[in-house]
């Protein structure tokens, strides 16, 4: 039996010799390339570096780049000594070979004890890069913001200044420059392809030389505001000022360019409703002058400047004669019929630039006009040092000066070669001046977009053969293991497989020895740490994700606006504390409707139970109320009815007593019409009687006339009047008075003939 059991074992030993044999030769065949290649690595070149100038850090890094670039010998020692590595790049032999053989440096010593780990912090600094170029740059705070999320506990400001200064060859603290958001969302490269295509089209079609492409554009100068200068003081002096006008007065400049370094002269629009012809008296530069109420273009002067100023200027330096390319703003006083009209009609070719994108692709905004601005202030600080103000009469003569200095050819080419107009480039915009519009993208554009881990390599159908890395297999060698991982929703495109495995060696055998477990665990253990350093950048880079997302989610649906309420109760003037209390009193009741709103169905309820109780009560009321109203219209009708029949008997005595005053007055008519008819008759009587003694007399005349005796005359009057008299008691009391129209003296004649025969 034990004869037996030997002969096992010798079979086994020799069987795990010849595996061992060719297990061996495999791997001297997968793994001679790689030491070959390594032996002859070319070292690290310092011949570029100073290397007295790095920090201790850095040169202990680099001398080992350049010992694990020289290679090993056969007996696994590098080909770069230590101790020559040390004295080439000055530093410690002692620390060089500690750090060689794996001991880490204080820093990462320490990484344990710090709020974010290498990791956090390198994945916080490359999204402060990204941020910074689309125009959200952190601030102290902002950063200090972020990292709070990411360590799970608060950070305090000294943090950051340790975080800068850890960082400073990657991060520096700058002062930012405001750009519009409108700017901001039109510079993107979708717009500039686009407008550069039109350019492009325009300048081979119709061969347009350089000096035959311009650019115009206004600028707004203040006559008094100089610039902020650097001045040599005294020590103890805490308050340095300079002296200037501090005239704030606008002043519009119209300039044109061109691309082969030429200027045209300048336009000057004042502020005013009336000319001075003293504006124009001191005119170095021959500049037209014009005016408007606000001292800013208008479409008439816009017209205007194209046809007298542009036109025969930029004709006077067209040599071939050709088609002129304007380029300019799309303000309104460059899109009038007229403007567009005058240039058709010219050969000039007007071509508006995209909306808000003169910054980056407009000569004069971005290489002219910056220097012709400090070159102005520096003028004004000049005049302001002599006390002389400047004003419109002599604006021309500090603008002349500022000008010549600042309108140089060379500066005037620079800038259409930044803008790429010419030479024509249209990749010559910063590729930086596009990342702000990636805030507003409706494409995605995260800070840090997703990508492939080094862990992960595609599984491809390609046999694994000898002379590949191991580490960077993108096959499955036979026996070893994998580790199978979903892909994400961002794996790149131009990847042919949709699965992916971490490459892993394989299991040992259970006869393995004590060094091949030892070196497949180092291998386990690098790859736990580069899946743990994995992981955990993973996991920042989501926290941020997480935060990016937020504010885009508040910015996209948490912009509900209060709606203002104004009202006139309040005093124009309020105090703080009255603003407060008004805003708490305000907030107060905003707060007790969302109570309301929130208890809505409650107060449903009782306000239905209430309203059906008034409702009742409605009820009643409207019932007692339609009685009252019933009684009172029976008692009105009552006495209506009684109000009628007392006005219906008043009316009847009313007819009666005037039925009888009628017959009374009747009768007294009737008896004054006998009276007046008997008084008629007796007046008769008298007329025929007064006419029977005219007739008598007549004839006593005539008897006179013939001579015969008046006694006998008289008496036989006498005797006639006595007979013929009626007595006046006969006669009525109203037939006494004369007639209506007959003569008092007739009458009397009448009563009493005798007295009047007398007379």
């Amino acid at each position: 039996m034990h004869a037996s059991l030997g002969y096992a074992c010798v079979d086994a030993l020799s069987a795990m010799k010849q595996f061992i044999a060719y297990f061996s030769t495999i791997l001297r065949a997968v793994w001679q390339p790689y030491i070959m290649e390594s032996q002859s690595a070319v070292p690290v070149d310092t011949s570029n570096i100073d290397i007295d100038s790095l920090s201790r850090e850095e040169r202990l890094r680099l001398a080992l780049e350049a010992v694990h670039a020289s290679g090993l010998k056969p007996n696994g020692q590098p080909v770069l000594a230590l101790k020559q590595a040390a004295r080439d790049f000055h530093v410690s032999k002692t620390t060089l070979t500690e750090r060689f053989h794996g001991r880490k440096s204080r820093q990462e010593a320490h990484e344990h004890e710090q709020k974010l780990s290498a990791i956090q912090e390198g994945v916080l600094v490359t999204w402060m890069k990204i941020t910074g170029r689309r125009g959200m740059a952190f601030t102290p705070e902002i950063v200090q913001q972020y990292a709070t999320r990411l360590a799970g506990a608060p950070v305090g400001s000294s943090w950051v200044k340790r975080f800068t200064a850890r960082h400073a060859d990657d991060l520096k603290v700058r002062w930012t420059t405001t750009l519009e958001a409108c700017r901001a969302r039109a510079l993107n490269c979708t717009v500039v392809r686009e407008y550069f295509e039109i350019v492009r089209e325009l300048i081979e079609k119709f061969h347009i030389p350089p000096e035959n492409i311009y650019n115009m554009d206004e600028k707004g100068i203040m006559l008094g505001l100089g610039k902020r200068r650097r001045a040599f003081v005294d020590r103890d002096q805490k308050t340095l000022y300079s002296i200037e006008d501090g005239n704030r007065e606008l002043v519009t400049v119209i300039e044109c360019v061109a691309a082969d370094g030429g200027v045209l002269p300048l336009s000057v629009i004042y502020q005013g409703k009336r000319r001075d012809l003293e504006w124009g008296r001191n005119n170095p530069c021959n500049a037209s002058i014009s005016h408007s109420p606000n001292g800013w273009t208008d479409q008439e002067l816009g017209a205007e400047w194209l046809e007298k100023d542009f036109e025969p200027q930029s004709a006077a330096r067209n040599k071939t004669g050709g088609i002129r390319l304007l380029i300019l703003d799309g303000h309104n006083s460059h899109c009038t019929y007229r403007f567009c009209q005058f240039a058709e009609q010219h050969d000039i070719i007007i071509v508006c630039l995209p909306a808000h994108t003169t910054h980056a692709l407009q000569p004069c905004d971005v290489g002219v006009f910056g220097p012709l601005e400090s070159c102005w202030r520096h003028e004004v600080n000049q005049a302001g040092r002599n006390f002389i103000p400047i004003n419109k009469t002599n604006l021309l003569i500090y603008y002349s000066a500022a000008r010549e200095r600042a309108f140089k050819e060379s500066t005037i080419k620079a800038a259409f070669q930044k803008t790429g107009i010419h030479p024509f480039n249209p990749d010559a915009i910063d590729l930086a001046l596009f990342e702000p519009a990636l805030n507003t993208t409706t494409t995605s554009a995260q800070p840090m977009p997703a990508k492939l881990p080094d862990l992960l390599v595609p599984i491809s159908n390609t046999p694994h053969t000898p002379s590949q890395h191991c580490s960077a297999l993108p096959t499955i060698p036979e026996g070893i293991a994998t580790v199978e991982v979903q892909p994400g929703e961002h794996i790149p495109s131009h990847s042919s497989t949709s699965q992916y495995h971490i490459p892993v060696p394989p299991t040992p055998p259970h006869w393995a020895s004590r060094n091949t477990l030892r070196d497949d665990n180092k291998g386990l253990r690098t790859l736990l740490k580069a899946a743990t350093a994995q992981m955990t950048k993973d996991y920042a880079q989501m926290q941020l994700m997480d935060l990016e997302n937020g504010q885009l989610r508040q910015r996209a649906f948490g912009q509900e606006k209060r709606k203002s309420k104004k009202t006139s109760t309040h005093a124009r003037h309020m105090t703080g504390e009255e603003t407060l209390m008004e805003l708490a009193h305000a907030d107060w009741n905003a707060h007790m409707d969302a109570v309301f709103k929130e208890a809505k169905d409650i107060f449903k309820r009782n306000r239905d139970k209430i309203d059906q109780y008034y409702k009742n009560i409605a009820q009643q009321e409207k019932e007692e109320e339609k009685a009252r109203q019933k009684r009172e219209s029976q008692e009105k009708k009552a006495a209506l009815d009684a109000e009628r029949a007392q006005k219906k008997a008043a009316a009847e005595a009313e007819r009666a007593a005037k039925k009888a005053a009628a017959e009374a007055e009747r009768a007294q008519k009737a008896t004054e019409k006998a009276a007046a008819k008997e008084a008629a008759a007796a007046f008769k009587r008298l007329e025929q009687m007064a006419k029977e003694d005219k007739r008598k007399k007549a004839q006593e005349a005539r008897l006179l006339k013939r001579g015969g005796d008046a006694a006998q005359v008289c008496s036989q009057q006498e005797v006639r009047s006595s007979r013929d008299v009626l007595p006046l008691e006969n006669i009525p009391q109203r037939d006494r008075e004369a007639p209506a129209g007959k003569p008092e003296a007739e009458v009397a004649g009448r009563r009493n003939p005798r007295r009047s025969t007398r007379k």
